[in-house]
């Protein structure tokens, strides 16, 4: 995670710092991952012809 952020962000953090942030997170982020879904989710297709005209 350090890593990533100083990628991301060019940000230098400890990694005591990252582990306290995951440890703070893990609740939420689990509990999002076990949450109910929802029967029907919308999908969006996009697409598109590009013609070059002289």
């Amino acid at each position: 995670m350090v890593e990533t952020v100083k990628e991301f962000y060019d940000v230098d953090i400890s990694s005591s710092l990252a582990s306290r942030v995951t440890d703070n997170i893990l609740e939420d982020i689990t509990a999002w991952q076990n949450r109910p879904l929802n029967f029907v989710y919308p999908i969006v297709y996009l697409d598109y012809i590009v013609v070059n005209v002289r």
